[in-house]
């Protein structure tokens, strides 16, 4: 027990300066970005990813995202994120010139739009491994909080996309270590300012969210006037600096598709930041057991960003995500302590979280609660993926791609029930359905793709075309080109969606050829 105490007082004590001569941290950081480059551009893009991708090439012809080039038109909202000149309203730019920057850089192709994200997203892990030192002075926080990010799959998962969330994760680790600095320099609150800015333009969403979540649980960190004014006036350096997006993007007028209630949602969003960003066994030992305000002050942090993403009007798992920085320093102050204790419930608690599932899922996933959900189940997630990059699976929209190529005509039509943005970025051919909104859909295309579930029952979406293209197109004029198995949504990073591999017994999407 002296021992233990020792121990943690060691870690308690340590001296962040110097903290870049750390060679561990330097290893984790290595290990990360080998998991996020390797293979990046194995998997095609899903449709998410194709939005971003197309916007980026509009760029390089306007010089801004513009979603028509007199062909095609980029939407999957049912045209609601632009007006009659095209210009994209909908969503902040930064994700699409930095698709651009890609595409122009690397190549027009799946690793040229997702290699600016994914680097971006390494250097979340030094931050995190920095915040740690800062925020708890311990090197062994540190490590364990990088370690645990490094290694987490729909951490990784995430950050490969060709979406906004590497650089939001990027923006709220300069965010969280201004808000630790504080008191070391009248500077910091420019940095809040401006990170929190550049995170509005990033996504506006979950800018508002996590800056109001951090102003909400500040005092549990320091009540101190000094501390309170200058944080203040860093959050209202960010929300002045981002009026002209708000007023441009609408953020006021937009609306979702939400139906759950608030408390509903609040659940969901607490089952899954439990299970897939920080497990549940761990959540509770930094609850209990460490007192610093830096812990009450994550842990409130997170808190406060379930209740008030429990009143947004959507829900998505990719929201939460946001607290994955902050996920991964709760999992190192729990691990830390079990350190203190005992070396040997220490690595195993590392060993469990790093190369398994069972912390995770202990007990809610065992348990089958709403929102544990995981496509493809397994008991080692990051063997998984280590699987998936290195043997990416084929997916349905690869062999529709690649039978578009062999037999299409440059002018031809192709209506699909979703995936349409794919289509476009991989064929450049006419097409059109999906979740754009153009109801009737044209009567006779020379091609359909017939995808074996619909994404949205949403007005003008994919639910509604599939009862649109049963009112006015004759199937019985058509062949079927090519089936194979479809299941839904399949490169979405979100666990309830991704798979690792193929699934040979899902239903299959149907292309078919008019005669």
């Amino acid at each position: 027990m002296a021992k233990a105490r020792r121990t943690q007082q060691q870690i308690r004590s340590d001296d962040p300066a110097g903290w870049w001569r750390d060679p561990v941290a330097w290893v984790i950081t290595a290990l990360a970005a080998l998991l996020l480059l390797v293979n990046l551009g194995g998997r095609a893009l899903w449709e998410d990813e194709a939005e971003t991708a197309l916007l980026g090439r509009s760029i390089l012809a306007h010089g801004k995202p513009v979603a028509s080039n007199g062909i095609n038109v980029i939407s999957q909202e049912a045209g609601r994120e632009f007006g009659s000149d095209y210009v994209w309203r909908w969503s902040p730019w930064v994700q699409f010139y930095l698709g651009a920057a890609g595409l122009k850089m690397f190549g027009d192709s799946a690793l040229g739009a997702r290699l600016p994200f994914a680097l971006l997203a390494i250097p979340v892990i030094p931050l995190v491994y920095l915040i740690g030192r800062r925020a708890f002075g311990s090197i062994l926080v540190a490590r364990l909080a990088a370690l645990a990010l490094a290694t987490s799959p729909w951490f990784l998962l995430q950050s490969r996309q060709a979406r906004w969330e590497a650089p939001a994760y990027l923006l709220t680790c300069i965010v969280l270590l201004a808000v630790f600095e504080m008191e070391r320099s009248i500077a910091w609150p420019v940095v809040i300012a401006a990170a929190g800015a550049a995170l509005f333009y990033t996504n506006y969403f979950v800018a508002v969210c996590l800056l109001v979540s951090i102003a909400a649980a500040s005092p549990m960190l320091r009540r101190d006037r000094d501390f309170l004014i200058r944080l203040a006036c860093g959050l209202a350096g960010a929300a002045a600096l981002s009026i002209p997006g708000v007023i441009f993007f609408h953020v006021l007028g937009k609306t979702g598709g939400g139906q759950l209630s608030a408390l509903k949602q609040f659940w969901l969003y607490a089952v899954q930041f439990v299970t897939f960003l920080a497990p549940l066994p761990l959540v509770i030992i930094a609850l209990f057991n460490d007192r610093r305000p830096a812990t009450r002050f994550v842990l409130a942090t997170v808190t406060a960003l379930c209740i008030i993403l429990a009143f947004a009007p959507w829900s998505m798992f990719r929201y939460l995500t946001i607290a994955f920085p902050i996920a991964a320093l709760v999992s190192g102050v729990a691990l830390a302590w079990l350190m203190a204790r005992s070396r040997v419930a220490g690595w195993i608690g590392v060993a469990l979280l790093v190369c398994t599932s069972i912390l995770h899922q202990l007990p809610l996933g065992y348990m089958q609660v709403e929102g544990t959900e995981i496509a493809q189940p397994s008991i080692s997630p990051i063997a998984s993926y280590v699987q998936e990059m290195i043997s990416p699976p084929r997916d349905a929209d690869v062999a529709v791609v690649e039978y578009l190529r062999a037999h299409a005509s440059p002018g031809d039509t192709v209506l699909a029930s979703y995936g349409d943005l794919l289509l476009q970025f991989y064929t450049r051919l006419h097409v059109t359905g999906g979740l754009e909104g153009h109801l009737p859909p044209p009567s006779d295309p020379e091609w359909i793709v017939l995808r074996p579930y619909y994404v949205s029952p949403e007005p003008g979406k994919d639910f509604e075309l599939l009862k649109a293209m049963d009112r006015t197109i004759d199937l019985r004029q058509y062949d079927v080109a090519t089936t194979v198995p479809d299941p839904i949504l399949s490169g979405n990073p979100d666990p309830m969606f991704h798979l690792f591999r193929e699934d040979p017994t899902a239903k299959p999407l149907r292309l078919l050829r008019h005669r």
